[in-house]
């Protein structure tokens, strides 16, 4: 926490969800934070519709009997967030 992560409310734009996480990727990256407590720390810095999001999100993994790591939370969070659509269109902006 002393790396001032940054919170997540989930109301902003795609842009800024795909920023918010490669911050707080690269802030895993930097402390070697282990992979059980990523998890943790991704639900202490969401706020308000990302906190509800995620708690559903978690719970429908666990129900499932799926794995809930770190990498398929990434993945759904991008999906929630920054869904194909905005990345393929990013993607035709800059080639």
């Amino acid at each position: 926490m002393r790396h001032n992560p940054p919170k997540f409310n989930g109301r902003e734009n795609s842009d800024k969800a795909d920023q918010w996480m490669r911050d707080v990727s690269r802030i895993f990256e930097a402390t070697q934070c282990l992979e059980e407590r990523k998890i943790s720390y991704v639900v202490y810095m969401f706020r308000e519709d990302a906190e509800f999001w995620c708690i559903g999100m978690r719970q429908m993994m666990e129900e499932r009997g799926e794995d809930v790591t770190w990498e398929c939370f990434k993945a759904r969070f991008l999906k929630e967030y920054f869904p194909d659509s905005v990345r393929y269109a990013k993607e035709i902006v800059f080639i």
